[in-house]
């Protein structure tokens, strides 16, 4: 297989949310100020760039079981159970029980204005209560949602849709893992059997051999091109006349030939000894390259790191990154891994630089993260399943490590006391935005403990 043009960007993570609302309503109660309180639900849910299917009213357990099997063709991530009107809790559990698989939302408003002046109730709101004990009980868990979609009710919607379609997407993705967990790390270790079941990723392994021996298969032509196309996201620096960007070349081209074998959407490369050392080159800018392409990309066989960046680009369609927990004084936490970074997320088109580290071999990707708020957390196994640890800040003008290594500070950060209480490896994902309420619907929903740093919940 030969390599004659740029790869595709792969659109898996950027792929639409889809959403079914279904509207209950009681034989003996005008239904029309409801369905038009659901007619703007189903607005406001396509402008959050989802697919929409709304059926109803339902007013019987015949009708609600049909509808919702119905329902289930267009493959859903959630389901919206909208009380257009007080309705008979048997109605809508008759619909529950045939998606209970699926997230499910409840959404009712409060009394209206019937235009005379007077306030006016239609029972949705008396009968949210119920059904939110009802499911409660029977162990669903509903999202419940109350009122027009604004303010504080619409940022929590838009939350917790955006984790159904995560967690979605989670479950149909598979992490290519070439090698396995780096110098002796073991929090880079995992449970496969329990990430299957619990997050969602399969994870295919494949063997450092595999990679090699394809990479030196690779045409000189295709290789030679890919180098002429790495002037178009870096700077010349260090690296750029090295005889090793060959092999670097060589990794790229066998990479994509791997995820697009293996149908991966994530991909993990431990370098470190067998391609730092035994092969000569590095894959840093390869795998620095891909995230812009939309596949998800980490190194030194930590999978729950790679994890993590995987919840992180579901929930937000966008590049994640990596880093270690290196530094960090009265300003603030710095993180700096060896010569990964994604170039989208950089303040400027990064530098080729060589590595210059003894051990190691190759180039890598020199710059500094761009400005703004930022979310570092990272998935862990404990004692007791999975734990989440977050950290909050404000990424602000630093320097490279070491003058080359890429590196990003957060200011407004935790203090290190409160950050090492549950630090649960040096890696993070990087992600930039505030990512917290997502990831803390996201942790509720996964049964995971989530631990804010800047203060536990």
């Amino acid at each position: 297989m030969t390599n004659n043009s740029s790869p595709r960007k792969n659109r898996y993570w950027s792929r639409p949310g889809r959403v079914a609302i279904l509207s209950f309503a009681h034989r003996d109660y005008s239904a029309e100020e409801g369905e038009r309180r659901a007619r703007v639900v189903e607005r406001f849910v396509a402008s959050l760039g989802c697919e929409v299917t709304r059926t109803g009213p339902i007013t019987s357990r015949e009708q609600a079981r049909r509808v919702a099997l119905q329902a289930l063709g267009s493959h859903p991530d959630a389901v919206i159970l909208f009380l257009d009107t007080w309705v008979e809790a048997p109605v809508v559990v008759a619909a529950a029980r045939e998606v209970e698989h699926l997230p499910l939302g409840l959404w009712a408003f409060g009394m209206f204005d019937d235009g005379s002046g007077t306030k006016q109730s239609s029972g949705s709101f008396v009968s949210l209560s119920v059904l939110k004990a009802t499911l409660d009980r029977m162990g669903y868990a509903p999202q419940w949602l109350l009122g027009e979609p604004s303010g504080a009710t619409a940022a929590r919607a838009e939350a917790w849709l955006s984790v159904c379609r995560a967690l979605r997407l989670l479950r149909h993705s598979a992490l290519g893992l070439v090698g396995y967990a780096s110098m002796g790390m073991y929090p880079g270790t995992f449970d496969h059997v329990q990430l299957r079941r619990t997050i969602g990723p399969e994870v295919i392994h494949i063997d450092t051999l595999d990679l090699v021996a394809r990479a030196e298969k690779q045409p000189e032509r295709d290789v030679g091109r890919w180098l002429k196309s790495l002037s178009s996201a870096y700077r010349p620096g260090s690296a750029s006349r090295r005889k090793y960007l060959q092999k670097t070349g060589r990794l790229a081209l066998a990479l994509e030939q791997l995820i697009a074998e293996h149908d991966l959407q994530a991909i993990n490369v431990k370098c470190q000894y067998e391609l730092s050392q035994g092969y000569g080159a590095i894959p840093c800018v390869p795998l620095s390259l891909l995230p812009g392409r939309g596949v998800v990309a980490g190194c030194e066989g930590d999978v729950l790191t790679t994890v993590s960046q995987m919840i992180a680009t579901a929930l937000t369609r966008q590049p994640s990154a990596y880093g270690d927990l290196i530094d960090a004084d009265d300003e603030g936490l710095y993180f700096s891994a060896c010569g990964f970074a994604p170039v989208e997320l950089l303040a400027e088109p990064p530098k080729l630089e060589d590595i210059g580290h003894s051990g190691f071999a190759g180039a890598i990707t020199s710059g500094l993260f761009r400005h703004g708020p930022f979310t570092a957390f990272r998935l862990a196994e404990g004692d007791g399943g999975y734990f989440m640890h977050v950290i909050f800040g404000e990424s602000v003008p630093t320097s490279l490590r070491a003058g080359r290594f890429p590196a990003l500070k957060l200011a407004g950060a935790p203090a290190l006391q409160a950050v090492m209480k549950h630090v649960p490896s040096q890696h993070y994902a990087l992600a930039p935005g505030d990512l917290r309420p997502m990831l803390q619907v996201l942790c509720e929903r996964l049964g995971i403990r989530y631990i804010d740093a800047g203060g536990e919940t």
